[in-house]
Parts: structure tokens; C-alpha cells; sequence
């Protein structure tokens, strides 16, 4: 009975130990997160979120489908971002687009609607740098793995939890706009995005966009798109500082970069999550890919 006691004993002793040891594990995960060395806690304290805190963001939200963060990033962070990711190699989108990509057969202009909205014209000109480009080493992709930001925006949201985006090219972007250069009107294909920016041009650069555009339950309204194509429907524009960081609802609100002038480049990155786990997300094909990021994604993908 003796033994059988002190083997007891030693047994709890031992699961209890095994516990103490996984919580001493499980600590310096959450203190080496990237995200308390980047963002500026003061103003943006995510490691401790309040009702006080979240309650005008998920307002801002829902009323107009934006959340933007000024300084959300210190001045360092945003100064090491850009010299590590300033020369990354990028796909330069010289192009003309649809703001609608490819229009689809009932959004095909009818005989004389040669202006409809789905077949109007854009240029637009820029570089893009894919995922697979951006190291593991840099600020900018330790703050996309951080699981302390990602569950902010989550919360933002007002959404349970959110995965990064499983796929090499497209989980986390940067984007250069060059003097002259510009994004054209569009829609995103996600509910929304996360943008940083790092960087600003000398002259021009805005963020322009029509919010709620689109319905909530796809209603296009094309009449309103002509209006905005035509400049005579109102717009918001805003010029971010480097260092904000922006939530948008680009699935329903049409957006555009306006013309970058100057010698110093435009430099934006896009972080991209999902509500689904990864087994359970949709992605894109390679063709896609390979129009987003250049022919070496084929031969990348034929290596692998």
C-alpha cells in the first residue's frame, strides 16, 4: 500500500511538473511575439484589448467597411521595413484592365453600351513583390506570422479567429509604385485586406475608393459606377502616413491608387488571412499566379 502510495505521489508529482515546465514553455512564446516589438503599444496596446478599445473600431467598421490605424507601427519598425524590402525583386503590372477583370455574360454591355461599366478601360502601372520573396527574417514577415496581431484584426472584425493565407505567392505582398505610376479602379476578391503602409511618393499616391459601393448582397449598381468613372460621384481620399495600418472592406467599396510622382517609390504591403483553416481555404490556380507574379512562378512550381 506504501509503495503503491509514493508511486501515486510520485506520478501527480511528475504531471504536475510536466504542467509547470509547458507553462514556462508556453510563456516566452507570447513575449517573443513579434508584434510587442513592433507596434506602438502606448497608442495601439493589442497585447491588453478592452470593449473600450475594440467597441469605435468595430463601429468604424461595420459603418463604413475602413479601419485606419495611424501610427500603429513605431517610426523604427517602419524605417527597417522599408530598407529590407526596398529592393526586393517584383513583377511590374504594366497593363490595361477592366475594373472587373474579365466581365462576366450578364454583366456584358448590351448592343450600343459600349461604355458600360464592366467594359471601361484603365492603365495602370506598378510592381509587385510576391510572398515567396519576403523572408522569414524581415519585420514585415514577422509581424504577418504574428498570432497577437492577426487576432486583433480578428477582433476588430468581431470574428472568432483568423489564418494566415496559404499560399506562397499571394499570403503577403509589397507593392511599389513608381513616379508616374498608378492602380487602376477595382474590387478585391476578399471580404478584406490588411494594408501597411511604409512609404509615401513625393507627390500624389492617394487611396481613393466609393465606399459601400457594391450592396450588401451583390447589387452592383452600375448606374452609381458610371458616376464614379465619370467623376461625379463622391469619393474619400486619404493619403496614409507610414506607420498606419488599414482594414479594408475591398469586395464592396471601389478603390483605386492614384498617381505616384517623384523619385522616391510608393511602397504599400498587403497582408492576406482567411476564416478558414488552411485545408479548408480556396486557392488560386497557377495560371492566376503566373498573371500576378511573372512567368518564374511556373518554373518555381515545376521545381517543387
Amino acid at each position: 500500500r506504501t509503495r503503491r502510495s509514493l508511486r501515486r505521489r510520485e506520478a501527480f508529482l511528475g504531471n504536475a511538473m510536466r504542467r509547470v515546465a509547458a507553462l514556462i514553455a508556453a510563456a516566452p512564446a507570447v513575449a517573443s511575439d513579434a508584434a510587442l516589438r513592433l507596434v506602438d503599444l502606448e497608442t495601439y496596446p493589442i497585447d491588453h484589448l478592452t470593449s473600450e478599445i475594440l467597441a469605435p473600431l468595430q463601429r468604424e467598421w461595420l459603418e463604413g467597411g475602413r479601419v485606419s490605424l495611424k501610427g500603429f507601427l513605431t517610426p523604427a519598425t517602419v524605417t527597417q521595413m522599408v530598407d529590407e524590402v526596398k529592393d526586393l525583386p517584383s513583377f511590374r503590372r504594366l497593363q490595361v484592365v477592366r475594373s472587373y477583370g474579365i466581365a462576366s455574360p450578364q454583366d456584358s454591355p448590351k448592343t450600343g453600351e459600349a461604355e458600360h461599366p464592366t467594359e471601361v478601360l484603365w492603365a495602370q502601372d506598378f510592381f509587385a513583390v510576391a510572398g515567396d520573396q519576403i523572408a522569414n527574417s524581415t519585420l514585415l514577415r514577422q509581424l504577418y506570422q504574428s498570432n497577437l496581431f492577426a487576432n486583433f484584426v480578428a477582433q476588430v472584425l468581431a470574428l472568432p479567429r483568423l489564418y494566415r493565407y496559404d499560399d506562397r505567392y499571394q499570403d503577403l505582398n509589397v507593392m511599389f509604385t513608381r513616379d508616374g505610376g498608378q492602380r487602376a479602379y477595382h474590387y478585391d476578391a476578399s471580404d478584406f485586406i490588411v494594408t501597411v503602409m511604409l512609404q509615401q511618393p513625393e507627390v500624389g499616391g492617394e487611396f481613393e475608393f466609393a465606399p459601400m459601393l457594391r450592396g450588401p448582397n451583390g447589387e452592383e449598381n452600375y448606374d452609381k459606377v458610371t458616376q464614379l468613372f465619370q467623376g461625379q460621384l463622391p469619393t474619400i481620399v486619404s493619403r496614409a502616413e507610414p506607420g498606419t495600418v488599414t482594414i479594408f472592406n475591398g469586395r464592396r467599396s471601389m478603390h483605386r491608387a492614384r498617381a505616384s510622382y517623384g523619385a522616391r517609390t510608393r511602397i504599400l504591403a498587403i497582408f492576406s488571412y482567411d476564416t478558414q483553416a488552411s485545408v479548408n481555404q480556396t486557392r488560386p490556380d497557377l495560371d492566376k499566379n503566373v498573371r500576378l507574379y511573372g512567368e518564374r512562378v511556373k518554373y518555381c512550381t515545376a521545381e517543387e
